[in-house]
């Protein structure tokens, strides 16, 4: 019973914070964000018009109003929070409610009379996973989607590298003539083991980006994203000093017989270029000086919080390349050089994004 409330309360956190017009501002302030998805919508409007479309999640209404305006017959766009007002008044100020109907509730508790062509869903959190909305897309898809129908995004890929993130420690090291490295070190401390959201310069990346995995949103399971291992075996491409590991994201959208849009989430040179998304950093409580074509291997665990299903934690392990061949086949921990747990029931800001790395 016990567990249940905290799950109810848990839930009720989560669809007020997108009340907060704050939020849907830094999302809808996102241009690359937004023009993938118009990309998406009113450059294909062969494949939307005369459409039946589900918008899973709707918040302020853009993506359904974008749906109606290249030519979908009818979008039921749902939002389980108050936002749902305000969506129905955005729909009626776009001079599409014929085509629109807003639905407030979950998506879990929607009874639809028919099925649809799409699903359309801005889902994707930090690290692609966090939230676990595309657990209630799953659900959406499974019930309310033809077999013939089409998801957008219909392929996500998750992408790690080691990364430099030069500001979060250099601070300490003079500031105004005065050494401050030991209370630096119980700053790294305190980052260390969880997931900094940041910008990371491209030149800060230290090896080839490797795919943590992939899914077509089509058929993924949710059981087969409750918990992600992948070995990564990266080599640098350059000499630097690596203290964290960078994860980012790519969504990709069908376009007919052109070819796919990609929303990409992956360090850029100019800020023009980035997400509200950024990077998210697993920041390790060392610095390590590598040299080009060195070896950096680690493992990365993300699993579902069984506190909280719309979080997940994430386990990393940095290994060591010279035994690599022993550890991939046995579970000998002790050949681990470092090991992080980081518990994503100790909710960060969602939406304070942390420092920018732009050197």
């Amino acid at each position: 019973m016990d567990m249940e409330v905290v799950k109810d309360h848990d839930e009720e956190e989560y669809f007020e914070s997108y009340t907060d017009l704050e939020v849907h501002k830094l999302m809808l302030d996102d241009t690359v964000r937004n023009e993938a998805y118009r990309a998406a919508i009113c450059d294909n409007p062969n494949i939307f018009a005369g459409k039946t479309v589900l918008d899973v999640g709707t918040g302020t209404g853009f993506l359904a109003i974008l749906c109606a305006k290249a030519g979908a017959s009818r979008v039921y766009a749902i939002e389980a929070s108050d936002m749902a007002e305000l969506a129905t008044v955005t729909v009626h100020e776009n001079d599409v409610a014929d085509k629109v109907q807003v639905i407030q509730n979950k998506i879990e508790n929607v009874e639809l009379p028919e099925k649809v062509d799409i699903i359309v869903s801005e889902w994707m959190g930090f690290y692609l996973l966090h939230e676990s909305m595309i657990d209630s897309v799953i659900f959406a898809r499974d019930k309310f989607l033809k077999p013939e129908g089409v998801m957008y995004p219909y392929k996500c890929i998750l992408h790690s590298a080691p990364s430099y993130s030069p500001e979060i420690f250099k601070f300490w090291e003079n500031i105004a003539g005065v050494k401050m490295n030991t209370i630096g070190q119980l700053y790294r401390t305190k980052y260390t083991g969880k997931p900094e959201i940041m910008q990371i310069h491209p030149n800060n990346i230290l090896s080839k980006p490797l795919e943590v995995f992939e899914f077509n949103t089509k058929d993924i399971q949710q059981e087969s994203i409750r918990k992600i291992t992948k070995n990564v075996q990266s080599e640098c491409h350059k000499n630097g000093v690596v203290n964290g590991i960078a994860l980012w994201f790519d969504v990709y959208f069908h376009a007919g017989d052109k070819p796919d849009i990609v929303l990409t989430t992956a360090p850029v040179m100019s800020p023009l270029q980035l997400t509200h998304w950024k990077q998210t950093v697993i920041i390790l409580p060392f610095e390590k000086t590598v040299e080009k074509s060195e070896k950096f291997h680690y493992n990365l665990d993300i699993s579902k919080s069984a506190k909280n299903p719309r979080h997940y934690n994430i386990e990393l392990n940095i290994l060591d390349p010279d035994e690599q061949s022993a550890m991939s086949t046995s579970e000998d921990k002790s050949r681990e050089e470092f090991h992080v747990h980081h518990n994503d029931d100790s909710e960060y800001d969602e939406y304070n994004s942390g420092s920018d790395d732009n050197n």
